[in-house]
């Protein structure tokens, strides 16, 4: 057998053990070996990148699944770190309106300082006018006693004018409210 007839016989083997039945001449020898190693070249060159994407993809995969644990425990940390600094919020607000109630309990126990200096100092440019009449004088120390009674404040001084005495009573009544809204 001659060399052409040999590589043609082989060609026709591997043609045939690649399933490709159909009839090629011996004339075609050459352009059919060139193409059948290219054809086997990209076949192979394909499963090597085949290959190298499936590892890739697993370790892809493997990656993706960390970061998604990461996100989860991030995305719960950052939810704990939310609600504690809503929660300190709320702390610091609840302390700033206390403080702010007790600045104002502080202003109103000092005007009543002050109006109590002031009726002291009008009952003496004025001692005939400091006895109030008995029917004013009663209401006016059933109201003292009861705000008496309920807070510990100092005693309370008789007041000779109406507007002195229901600017005490409303400041006495929103010294009780300021102190119920501290408690």
């Amino acid at each position: 057998m001659e060399e052409r007839e040999k590589r043609y016989v082989q060609l026709k083997n591997k043609l045939t053990a690649l399933e490709y039945r159909e009839t090629c001449d011996i004339e075609s020898v050459s352009l059919v070996e060139r193409l059948l190693e290219d054809l086997i070249r990209t076949a192979d060159g394909f499963q090597h990148i085949r290959l190298q994407f499936s590892k890739n993809a697993f370790e892809w995969e493997q990656l993706m699944e960390s970061l998604r644990k990461d996100n989860d425990r991030l995305f719960q940390e950052n939810n704990n770190l939310r609600q504690q600094i809503n929660n300190q919020e709320k702390h610091s607000n609840n302390e700033d309106i206390e403080f702010i109630l007790q600045h104002k309990i502080k202003e109103q126990e000092d005007t009543i300082i002050q109006l109590q200096i002031q009726n002291n100092s009008l009952i003496s440019i004025h001692p005939k006018s400091s006895a109030p009449s008995s029917s004013s004088s009663s209401s006016l120390s059933t109201a003292t006693n009861k705000s008496t009674k309920t807070k510990n404040t100092p005693s309370r001084m008789p007041f000779n004018t109406t507007v002195t005495r229901e600017k005490y009573l409303k400041l006495e009544k929103e010294k009780e409210e300021l102190q119920q809204k501290l408690e």
